[in-house]
C-alpha cells in the first residue's frame, strides 16, 4: 500500500493504517483509535448587530496506533525477534520561509523507539511509519 499524495485528511489517513495492519502479513496485532476536534459553532455580525450562524469543523485531528510487528516472520506459533511500535499522528502547521503549511507531527513513545519528527508531506511519512521494525538485510 502506497500513499503518493503530499497532503491527506486525518480520517483518510487512519483508514489507510488500519487497512495496512490488516494487510501486512508481518504485523501480528495492533490497536489504533482517531480523534477528531468537534464542530464549532460561530457568529458572524454583518452591519449593526444581524448575525449569520456558521459552523467549521475543529480541524485537528490525531491517530494514535500500536502494533507489534515481527522481523522474521511466524512458525507455528512462535515469532522471532518482535519490535513493539506505539505512537502517534497529529495534524500541526509549519512555517517555511514565512507561510504556515499543512504538517505532520509523528511522535514514538514505545520501549524500543522514542523519537519525533514533523513531516511536510504525508507520503514521506507513511514510507517511514511502515518501514519501522523491518529486520534491515
Amino acid at each position: 500500500m502506497e500513499i503518493s499524495d503530499s497532503t491527506v485528511s486525518g480520517s483518510m489517513l487512519f483508514r489507510k493504517l488500519e487497512s495496512w495492519c490488516e494487510a501486512e502479513p508481518s504485523v501480528l496485532m495492533w490497536e489504533t483509535t482517531y480523534e477528531e476536534a468537534p464542530i464549532r459553532q460561530y457568529d458572524i455580525v454583518i452591519g449593526n448587530g444581524a448575525g449569520t450562524r456558521m459552523d467549521t469543523a475543529g480541524g485537528n485531528w490525531k491517530i494514535e496506533f500500536q502494533f507489534i510487528r515481527a522481523n522474521a516472520g511466524v512458525e507455528k506459533g512462535v515469532f522471532d525477534g518482535a519490535i513493539i511500535i506505539a505512537g502517534f499522528i497529529k495534524n500541526t502547521l509549519e512555517v517555511i520561509s514565512g507561510k504556515s503549511q499543512p504538517a505532520y507531527l509523528l511522535s514514538f513513545n514505545s520501549r524500543s523507539i522514542k523519537a519525533e519528527r514533523t513531516f511536510l508531506s504525508v507520503a514521506d511519512l507513511w514510507k517511514t511509519l511502515t518501514g519501522l521494525g523491518l529486520k534491515k538485510s
